[in-house]
């Protein structure tokens, strides 16, 4: 996980949260894992005789971009991996546009390998008009295309998506360590969309995802739920920052915190100033200087007097 700014000891100039885009690089660690690893012996396939692709062989392409596109997404947000991010991803795309057709065929009835390449492919084409597919792939019985395509539509990132779908994905597979992690990596996107919860389906994936094994899937849930601004979630949250073992989930619950804004915070995010991980007590200060309006600097002691 990666906050910028938030750890200094000199008081911050305006009360901010750490920037969006840092926070994008705790959703990496998914989309690496996610990242499918090329077989061979699945993918390789003749050329036809006019040049063109084989089915295999375009899928196989598919594997191979959104690996390296999955490696890209793993590393430190610089510019030039930001770029190479870009640059991939659009490559992604625009192979996707030169084969839609068989794409699409895959994605609707190949072989489970095949179809969740397909599936997460798509995401990238950044056309809704594929959403009705991935969303009745979500109900497919092989935990594989289930999971590719949660990784597709994370890419895709479209208000759009349909919760259900998602929902009951994850109750029929949630216990596949990939489907949950690529559904905790697409509500995180989803949640930078503004995506409008008002029926409160997505937090409450979102709080069962925070209690999964994997301390980034738990992270991201608890980011995500920051970022739609989970009102009802704070107590969960809360004792997230207080109880978890990770500081990864620590540091994002005291970020969710700052981001919802509540003042009943103050209590849970002044202790944060004095865990034993830097990032989280830093990112608990920036937190408090953005609920209150002025930053007070690292003392727990010094926030006393709004704590009460």
């Amino acid at each position: 996980m990666a906050f910028s700014g938030a750890c200094s000891g000199e008081p911050t100039i305006e009360p901010t949260l750490p920037g969006f885009e840092a926070l994008k690089n705790t959703a990496n660690d998914s989309s690496t894992a996610s990242a499918p690893a090329t077989t061979t012996k699945e993918v390789v396939d003749a050329q036809v005789d006019d040049g063109t692709l084989s089915t295999s062989q375009i899928i196989a392409e598919c594997d191979r971009q959104i690996y390296a596109w999955g490696q890209a997404m793993s590393r430190a947000r610089t510019e030039d991996n930001q770029q190479v991010v870009s640059i991939t991803a659009n490559a992604i795309g625009l192979f996707v546009t030169r084969y839609r057709d068989e794409i699409e065929n895959q994605a609707i009835s190949g072989k489970p390998r095949f179809q969740g390449i397909a599936s997460a492919a798509l995401g990238f084409s950044g056309d809704e008009s594929v959403l009705p597919m991935l969303h009745n792939n979500l109900g497919n019985d092989d935990p594989v295309v289930v999971a590719k395509t949660l990784l597709g539509l994370g890419v895709m990132s479209s208000p759009n998506t349909a919760i259900a779908p998602i929902e009951d994905a994850i109750t029929r597979h949630g216990s596949d360590a990939e489907v949950a992690e690529n559904a905790a990596f697409c509500l995180f996107q989803l949640g930078f969309t503004n995506y409008s919860d008002d029926s409160g389906v997505m937090s409450a994936i979102l709080i069962s995802l925070a209690s999964n094994a994997s301390p980034t899937v738990r992270a991201q849930s608890i980011l995500a739920l920051g970022l739609i601004a989970a009102n009802q979630c704070l107590g969960d949250i809360t004792n997230a920052l207080s109880g978890d073992t990770s500081s990864e989930v620590r540091a994002a619950a005291a970020w969710s915190l700052g981001r919802i804004g509540a003042n009943s915070s103050t209590v849970a995010l002044v202790s944060a100033l004095s865990d034993p991980d830097a990032l989280t007590a830093g990112v608990a200060r920036a937190s408090l200087a953005h609920i209150h309006g002025r930053d007070l600097g690292p003392d727990p002691e010094s926030w006393l007097p709004v704590a009460d």
